[in-house]
This record gives structure tokens, C-alpha cells and sequence, in this order.
């Protein structure tokens, strides 16, 4: 990704890490329309986008989290 755009690291700070609560939902079958203008659900967007991770947050609670490709062993 490096090589496509700019990426900084950033520090999460000198404190220990903090487990977020979770509140889970699949969003697979939540459907779109994306830029080109086609229907598509959740899981086939970042199938199509080739994203290897991804976590939703809201309200400070993980709702959805999922890994592939690259982060398939995580």
C-alpha cells in the first residue's frame, strides 16, 4: 500500500491496550450501491476490493470484525 499512497505509523501511546466490549452483527448481507453504481452486499464489497481486515466500531463497541488475505493468521 505504501508504494500506492502515503502511510504513516501511528503510536498508540505509553498506556496498556484496552479490550473493547463487543456487540457483534453480521453485516454480510447488508446491501449497496457502490461507485459504479451496482448493488452489492457487504461481504461482496470487500471481496471485490480485495481488503484483507476490517473492524466496525460503534459506540465504542467492535459490531464487526474480519480478516483475510494477508491477515488471514491474525
Amino acid at each position: 500500500m505504501r508504494q500506492l499512497v502515503p502511510t504513516v505509523n501511528v503510536w498508540r501511546g505509553p498506556g496498556k491496550t484496552t479490550v473493547l466490549p463487543r456487540a457483534e452483527k453480521s453485516l454480510d448481507a447488508v446491501s449497496f450501491i457502490d461507485m459504479e453504481g451496482q448493488k452489492r452486499t457487504w461481504a461482496e464489497a470487500l471481496e471485490k476490493t480485495w481488503t484483507d481486515g476490517v473492524i466496525v466500531l460503534h459506540r465504542g463497541r467492535v459490531v464487526y470484525e474480519k480478516y483475510t488475505g494477508a491477515l488471514d493468521n491474525i
